[in-house]
C-alpha cells in the first residue's frame, strides 16, 4: 500500500456532507475513497498539501478533504474554499456561447471572423466557424507564438500579455492548408473570450455573471474576487512544492482565469444532470450535441467544452481537467447515472486519476443501471 502511514494520518480531516440524509452514503464513500488512494494513485502528500473530492449521488453530495489548507499547517479544506480552475473554465465558455447562440447574438457556425474587430481579421482562416475554436479543431496552437517574450513575472504567463498582441497575432497567423485534427488549445477560448465582447458589447466578466453565474446561484464562481472571498482562496504550490502566487490576466480569461468552489461546482452539476431542474439544465444539456474524436485514446471525443468518454458502450462520461501554477482541478459526471466527481488540489500534480476512479466507484464498475 502506497503511503498508507500518512493517509491515516489524515483520517481525521475528512469532512461529509452537510445533508442530513446523505450522511450515510458519505460515511460509505469516505472508506471507500481513501483505499482508492492508499491503493491506487500515487498521490504524495510531499508534492500536494492538500486536495479535496466532491461527490454527487442523484440529490445527496458529499465533500471529503484530505491534507491541510496551508502547508505546514493542520487547517483543513472546506466546501467553500475557493481554488484556481484554469481549464474548467473552457466548459463555462462555452455555456456562453450556447446562451448567446440562443439569444440569435453568436450562431455557432458562423465564421469567428465575424465577431471580432476589422484589424484582427484572419483572412486565411476564411469560414472557420466558432464551433470548430470550441471543440479544438481550429489548427491553432495551445498558446501564441511570442507570449513569452511578454512575461515578466515567473509563473504568471497572462498577466502581461494584453488582447491586442492576441489579436494581432490571430490577424496574422496561417492555419494547416489541410482540415485539422482535434489539438487543445488554450488559444481558441482566449479568441471567443474577445469574440464575445465585440459581439455584445459587454465585458466578458460581466456578460459570465449575469447569463450563467447568477442565474445558476453560483455565488463563489469568477474571475474577479471580493475581499472576503479572497481570504477564503487557498494557497497554491507549484511542482516543486514551493508557494506561488495565482495568475493574473489580461488575456485568456475564457480559456483558464475562472476560480470557483466545491459548493458551486457540485450545485452546477446538479443542475447540469436535472437533479435540480434549473431553466438552463437542457442547454446545458446540449454540450454534448457535437462530438469529435480526438485521437488521445479509444473512445475518447471533444464536445462543446467537455471531453466525452465511451465506456463499454454503456455510459458516456463527460469529463474535464485544469490546471495553473499552484492549482489543480477535475469534474466528471455520467448524466444517464446522476453522478459526478470534482477533485480540487492546492498543487498542479495530476489527480484526475482519483476523480475517474471515484466516478467509477460511484457507478459500481460501470455496471449502474441508467436512471430515466
Amino acid at each position: 500500500m502506497k503511503h498508507f502511514g500518512s493517509w491515516l494520518g489524515l483520517l481525521g480531516l475528512l469532512f461529509i456532507g452537510r445533508q442530513p440524509a446523505a450522511g450515510q452514503l458519505c460515511s460509505e464513500l469516505r472508506s471507500e475513497i481513501l483505499q482508492i488512494i492508499v491503493n491506487e494513485t500515487d498521490i504524495r502528500p510531499e508534492d500536494t498539501p492538500g486536495y479535496a473530492v466532491g461527490v454527487v449521488a442523484g440529490d445527496s453530495t458529499c465533500f471529503f478533504g484530505f491534507g491541510s489548507a496551508r502547508k505546514d499547517s493542520t487547517l483543513p479544506l472546506r466546501p467553500d474554499h475557493v481554488f484556481e480552475i484554469g481549464g474548467l473554465t473552457t466548459l463555462f465558455t462555452a455555456a456562453l456561447l450556447r446562451i448567446l447562440e440562443s439569444e440569435g447574438t453568436m450562431p455557432l457556425d458562423s465564421p469567428l471572423n465575424h465577431f471580432l474587430p476589422p484589424e484582427w481579421h484572419n483572412p486565411n482562416t476564411g469560414a472557420l466557424s466558432l464551433r470548430r475554436f470550441l471543440m479544438h479543431t481550429s489548427g491553432l496552437p495551445r498558446l501564441p507564438e511570442g507570449i513569452g517574450k511578454t512575461q515578466r513575472h515567473e509563473n504568471d504567463p497572462f498577466a502581461d500579455y494584453p488582447p491586442e498582441s492576441l489579436g494581432r497575432w490571430f490577424a496574422s497567423f496561417e492555419p494547416p492548408e489541410e482540415d485539422p485534427p482535434y489539438s487543445y488549445s488554450h488559444v481558441n477560448y482566449a479568441l471567443l473570450e474577445l469574440a464575445a465582447e465585440h459581439a455584445t458589447g459587454r465585458p466578458f466578466e460581466s456578460l459570465m455573471e449575469e447569463k450563467l453565474f447568477r442565474p445558476l446561484g453560483m455565488e463563489d464562481t469568477g474571475f474577479t474576487l471580493r475581499p472576503e472571498q479572497r481570504a477564503r482562496l487557498l494557497p497554491g504550490y507549484d511542482k516543486g512544492a514551493q508557494p506561488t502566487p495565482p495568475w493574473q490576466f489580461r488575456s485568456f480569461r475564457g480559456a483558464l482565469g475562472l476560480k470557483s468552489t466545491a459548493e458551486d461546482l457540485l450545485r452546477f452539476l446538479q443542475i447540469l444532470m436535472g437533479v435540480k431542474p434549473h431553466p438552463l439544465t437542457p442547454l446545458l444539456q446540449t454540450l454534448d450535441d457535437d462530438s469529435v474524436e480526438t485521437g488521445m485514446r479509444n473512445h475518447t471525443f471533444a464536445g462543446l467544452g467537455w471531453h466525452i468518454i465511451q465506456v463499454r458502450g454503456r455510459f458516456r462520461v463527460w469529463a474535464l481537467s485544469g490546471a495553473t501554477g499552484g492549482h489543480r482541478a477535475y469534474l466528471a459526471c455520467v448524466p444517464q447515472t446522476k453522478t459526478g466527481v470534482l477533485v480540487f488540489a492546492n498543487a498542479p500534480h495530476g489527480l484526475d486519476g482519483l476523480g475517474f476512479l471515484t466516478l467509477r466507484l460511484l457507478n459500481h464498475g460501470w455496471r449502474r443501471k441508467a436512471l430515466k
